[in-house]
């Protein structure tokens, strides 16, 4: 997908929106070569709770095949 966005559609950048308790997401990302731009912490509120929010980014020369 990432190869998609960067070469068919010219995207330079992609960033995806991660609950921080999804480790094993935020781990997935990283391998395909995303790294942690920001922590949006407390920014959403369910049932009650807050939860941070991970910001994951790749920029076009970080795309792996």
């Amino acid at each position: 997908m990432t190869r998609y966005v960067s070469e068919v559609l010219s995207m330079n950048r992609l960033w995806l929106y991660v609950d921080a308790a999804e480790a094993w997401i935020i781990n997935m990302l990283e391998q395909q070569g995303f790294v942690c731009e920001a922590t949006l912490r407390q920014d959403r509120c369910l049932d009650g709770r807050y939860s941070d929010t991970v910001v994951m980014g790749q920029v076009r020369r970080n795309v792996r095949g």
